[in-house]
């Protein structure tokens, strides 16, 4: 996707509304670190599973079988409690032969305060080892990465 910007919400399709908790708080008032990852991670699952559902994959795994291989997080603006109107989008931009990169935006009101790239693999937990995606899940990740 040559012109995807990761910061605006037009670039996402697909979607997620996490709710915050108090105990998401840093010392300082801020969502801290693990519970932004874990949001971002939430809305990965999500379209993974929602991708292989669409493609019907049987994988007999809820979701498929992926792992993360990186994780890049680039912190923009501050998230307070209680994070209303909250929502994070995630997009598949590139395939390779076992894997994706997703970009994942969250945001605030609109506003970006997050975004992160994600590679995962695809992977057969039974060989412990990385397997190639289907055309029929890349074509699924694709139709679910289309912007708004």
């Amino acid at each position: 996707m040559a012109d995807f910007d990761p910061a605006a919400p037009a670039s996402y399709q697909f979607w997620t509304r996490p709710v915050l908790r108090f105990g998401d708080l840093d010392t300082v008032g801020h969502v801290n670190n693990v519970a932004s990852i874990a949001m971002i991670e939430d809305c990965r699952v999500r379209f993974y599973r929602a991708a292989t559902e669409n493609a019907g994959d049987d994988d007999p795994l809820p979701g498929g079988s992926w792992v993360a291989r990186k994780l890049e997080v680039d912190f923009i603006a501050e998230i307070l409690w209680p994070g209303e109107d909250l929502a994070v989008g995630t997009a598949a931009t590139r395939f390779g032969n076992t894997s994706v990169t997703l970009h994942h935006g969250l945001f605030v009101g609109g506003a970006c305060a997050i975004t992160a790239i994600t590679i995962g693999v695809r992977f057969d937990t039974a060989a412990r080892a990385a397997v190639p995606i289907s055309p029929a899940l890349k074509a699924a990740m694709a139709a679910l990465s289309a912007p708004a």
